[in-house]
């Protein structure tokens, strides 16, 4: 009898463990999926800003803004459209609950993101032998995530050799190859993610960032690109000023249409041409139909001639004219350059053709 009684209270233990093992261990996992849904560290544009800086073009998304909420919806309304597809196909309940599933998840996905923050910042390089810049997203909804992939590759860059790594400036900086050019290098910081254009541009973008956190914002003489960007409204989602040092205002405009210079006289033609523009601004809005409508005003040299005022305006319209695919560009005179203005109607639409156009086609027999 006291061997089985024995037995009884060793089981009867080793139940009440096992058990116990089993709830701290779906308690530890619910508490870890709640933490990494759960808001995180947002990177304000502003972040990446500081003296130096010749070029900052900032967007900031945010679900309180009406125009950015109708777009968000635009955008949930495109990523239905399957779905609905396949209802129309099928009567099946079953199908439908799925497809219903779906959409909520999809719509819970898109909107814990928000606010969402993007910046470009380009600084002097060293000696002033040309330009260094980064490219900084933070998403609040994904701050947790950020900060647990950062701890899961730093786990695994020592084997992984699709995306090397190294450390520069205290941060592992891992190298993203690209089909063309030279490759980009990008950082996890516990607020977002920092692309760097080159390797150069790791160390000053780490030094500001750890400048953010050391040293509290005190009241300065503002700068020249800061009194540009002071002509922009605030109440904007998207904000800029670009002063041109070595380039930056070719770079932004070439971003915005890549299909224009398909060659190396394309490139030099085009530099030449935009070489009379001293600085920028960037202002960017959400239109009533999902769309942005942009516009660029190009502050040129005072001192160009008339036929360079000329060549360059022809060289947007030409630029932005018959080479650009995105939407409907406007380029006129403007009171200091040039007013280039941008606008891209239904934009998902335009991302929903670029997703079908990247599907492969079914052929026939």
């Amino acid at each position: 009898m006291a061997d089985k009684s024995r037995t009884s209270k060793t089981l009867l233990g080793c139940g009440l463990g096992c058990g116990g093992a089993i709830v701290l261990l779906a308690g530890g996992c619910f508490a870890f999926q709640a933490w990494l849904k759960s808001p995180g560290e947002l990177l304000e544009p502003t972040a990446m800003l500081d003296p130096r800086a010749t070029t900052y073009v900032a967007c900031r998304l945010d679900l309180a803004d009406a125009p950015t909420r109708e777009f968000v919806e635009r955008v949930l309304a495109a990523a239905r459209r399957p779905s609905d597809h396949l209802r129309r196909g099928t009567s099946s309940p079953l199908v439908d609950f799925f497809a219903s599933w779906s959409e909520s998840r999809q719509r819970r996905d898109l909107t814990r993101l928000f606010p969402v923050t993007a910046a470009w910042v380009v600084w002097p390089g060293e000696h002033d032998a040309g330009s260094v810049g980064a490219i900084s997203v933070s998403a609040r909804g994904m701050g947790h995530q950020v900060m647990f992939m950062d701890w899961v590759l730093g786990i695994a860059a020592n084997r992984m050799k699709k995306w090397p790594s190294r450390i520069i400036a205290g941060e592992r900086v891992y190298e993203l190859p690209l089909e063309r050019g030279e490759p980009i290098y990008a950082f996890l910081d516990p607020a977002g993610v920092i692309v760097c254009l080159d390797l150069d541009s790791v160390a000053p973008a780490a030094e500001r960032l750890r400048q953010r956190r050391a040293a509290s914002a005190s009241p300065r003489v503002p700068t020249e690109l800061e009194r540009r960007l002071a002509h922009v409204p605030e109440d904007l989602p998207l904000r800029g000023a670009v002063l041109d040092r070595h380039g930056e205002i070719a770079q932004l405009l070439a971003w915005l249409a890549p299909e224009a210079l398909a060659t190396d006289a394309d490139r030099d033609r085009w530099e030449q041409s935009l070489d009379p523009v001293e600085t920028a601004t960037v202002a960017g809005r959400f239109t009533g139909g999902a769309g942005i409508a942009l516009t660029i005003e190009l502050a040129v040299d005072p001192a160009t001639s008339g036929p360079q005022r000329e060549l360059l305006l022809a060289d947007l319209q030409r630029h932005f004219g018959e080479d650009w695919r995105g939407g409907k560009a406007t380029a006129r005179p403007g009171s200091q350059g040039v007013t280039l203005e941008l606008l891209v109607d239904e934009l998902p639409r335009h991302l929903e053709e670029m997703q079908g156009a990247g599907r492969p086609r079914a052929t026939g027999p």
